[in-house]
């Protein structure tokens, strides 16, 4: 069943939104595109700054992987904007895994986490604004932070891959046969949308009325 069939009670059907997954050189995996993927630093004067990932925003859900993997453009931002200066400061180090190629960062507790920017997944059909915080992609242990984004460096896997970091707090349904990927926006954006939709159309009728104003009068 549907979360909106089993739980009734928190579940909408009027919620529900659905996308086809993309296939993968001809074979099915679970992997969309958002249209906007986004952060916002701050800077030294606290002012903000926001930056527009222009590259890769498809992204694969994958529930068997414990991290997630960022693309290349997401790295170097995130690395200008953030790692690099606490590298410096000795307070984080890049750790390499098996290559030079697969890496992730590992913090000091002195780290100030909520210096970290928000990162923004927007996808309108599914109506919604996913959103990943320090909360979601730190993790506490053995006395250090992990940071849960991993990359890897070979141009031939710059892709996004959200694993339980991001789908712990997103719920989202699979539909084998018809190859969709659902999920349940928020109601709040449901409204929005609605409105949003009421005044295109109030829009296309004004415009409508005009156009065809004109060829009466033309006709006359």
């Amino acid at each position: 069943k549907f979360p909106h069939e089993a739980e009734k009670d928190k579940y909408n059907s009027f919620q529900y939104r659905e996308v086809y997954a993309i296939n993968n050189k001809f074979v099915l995996s679970w992997m969309f595109r958002f249209d906007k993927i986004s952060m916002e630093f701050n800077d030294n004067n606290n002012i903000g700054h926001t930056y527009n990932l222009t590259n890769n925003l498809e992204a694969e859900i994958d529930y068997s992987l414990n991290i997630i993997y960022g693309s290349l453009e997401f790295m170097e931002l995130i690395e200008k904007n953030f790692f690099n200066k606490n590298v410096e400061a000795g307070i984080c180090k890049k750790i390499h895994i098996s290559n030079d190629n697969l890496f992730y960062y590992e913090c000091e507790t002195s780290l100030n986490l909520k210096a970290f920017p928000e990162i923004y997944f927007l996808h309108k059909t599914l109506s919604s604004k996913f959103i990943l915080t320090y909360e979601d992609v730190f993790l506490f242990e053995n006395n250090k932070y992990i940071f849960l984004i991993f990359f890897d460096a070979d141009e031939n896997k710059n892709v996004w891959k959200l694993g339980k970091p991001f789908l712990k707090k997103y719920l989202f349904t699979f539909d084998l046969d018809k190859k969709t990927i659902g999920y349940y926006c928020n109601k709040k954006d449901v409204a929005n949308d609605l409105k949003e939709d009421k005044k295109i159309n109030i829009k296309y009728t004004v415009i409508k009325l005009i156009f065809l104003s004109i060829i009466a009068f033309v006709l006359c």
